[in-house]
């Protein structure tokens, strides 16, 4: 008996403790955030040329200049989950296999820059931000975003450079 009252003790102060934890940054596979009440389009051009340096560079096959943009990018970050995108990519462009490393953190960091970007859309085309094209590669299953009417890939690189296709933001098809 006093070990199911133990339990139940332990089991009641877990509860209340996941009831108090602060609420996840991220939004449920699947959902996209809402709408940032705080958009700064200005900061948010900032990141996304800082994204699209390290998007340039992981196309090129190379990191240089890469920790350096994704720092840009944690420092100006709207939410954690693209300040964690930017500290994962800044990590792996200064460990030992920086190139593989980083491209496999890039889709993390590239996919919190497309739902921040996608939710807020319409305001930042309506602040005059210069938005990227959004693309897909179906080899490494992810996206990205980039300048340019040529696709650049930043997954595969020279092996495979123009492997991808440009996707409408799903705003742009609403409409």
């Amino acid at each position: 008996m006093t070990h199911l009252v133990f339990v139940l003790a332990l089991f009641m102060a877990g509860s209340a403790v996941a009831q108090t934890a602060a609420p996840q940054v991220e939004a449920p596979k699947g959902m996209r955030p809402a709408p940032d009440p705080n958009l700064d389009a200005d900061k948010w051009q900032k990141n996304l040329d800082a994204y699209l340096r390290i998007q340039k560079a992981l196309a090129k096959d190379h990191v240089k200049g890469v920790a350096e943009a994704a720092s840009i990018i944690v420092t100006n970050a709207p939410n954690g989950v693209v300040r964690r995108g930017g500290e994962r990519v800044r990590s792996a462009a200064a460990g030992k296999e920086a190139l593989a490393d980083t491209r496999e953190q890039f889709k993390g960091l590239s996919q919190a820059v497309i739902d921040y970007t996608g939710a807020n859309y319409a305001a930042l085309v309506k602040a005059g931000a210069r938005l990227p094209r959004k693309a897909y590669c179906p080899m490494a299953e992810a996206s990205w975003v980039q300048g340019g009417s040529t696709i650049a890939n930043p997954y595969y690189g020279s092996g495979m450079l123009t492997c991808g296709e440009f996707q409408p933001w799903e705003e742009k098809q609403k409409k």
